[in-house]
């Protein structure tokens, strides 16, 4: 019994450790930054702006299989972490298209009526960077990756600051894809510079 909760502690160990080259983050980063230039700058495509990121996240891992695997290898991770992975990815992108709907769908619902005194329509600018941030806090819970509880913060504080300066829920997330964006990439610097690719024999 203690050694099977040995292996899964250094499984477990092993699976963050497996995602610390940085590119998921980036992607996440990127899909930020895109949802709040299309909600800063291309107002009639705000409404569709999740849809991007949610297709590209195939490609994505396909991309990140190609790079990361030939530098450290390939891990083959038990029945039950690679079921529980497929599960986690499904239910985070969907929980993640839905909050960003829910958000998108409020905030115009609220603009759209006169409710500007209601304490509603003061809140709902920072909705869609919340609910992200509870999918990053969620994300950060079920699979082990501390990093997203930052990933988390950020956009809980972008979404005070899109109240305090009265701002629409573009300024938040294209900030915050920034901050997220910068980090990730010190990390896939990091992680390059640490790792070559191994070359066949």
């Amino acid at each position: 019994m203690t050694n099977q909760h040995d292996l899964k502690a250094l499984e477990q160990e092993a699976f963050s450790d497996a995602y610390s080259d940085g590119i998921f983050d980036l992607f996440v980063g990127i899909s930020l930054i895109w949802i709040g230039v299309a909600w800063l700058w291309l107002p009639d495509l705000a409404g569709m702006a999740g849809i991007l990121p949610a297709i590209s996240i195939v490609p994505m891992i396909e991309i990140r299989k190609r790079l990361v695997e030939p530098r450290i290898g390939y891990v083959k991770w038990s029945d039950a972490r690679e079921s529980q992975e497929r599960r986690t990815l499904t239910q985070m992108l969907a929980f993640g298209v839905l909050i960003l709907a829910v958000g998108v769908g409020v905030f115009f619902l609220t603009t759209q009526t006169d409710t500007d005194t209601d304490t509603l329509a003061t809140l709902v600018p920072a909705l869609p960077a919340w609910l992200l941030g509870i999918g990053a806090a969620l994300f950060a819970f079920v699979s082990g990756v501390g990093r997203a509880f930052w990933y988390a913060a950020i956009l809980a504080v972008a979404g005070g600051v899109t109240i305090w300066l009265d701002q629409g829920p573009g300024l938040g997330l294209f900030v915050s894809g920034i901050l997220i964006t910068l980090i990730a990439a010190t990390m896939v610097v990091s992680f390059f510079g640490r790792y070559e690719t191994v070359e066949a024999s």
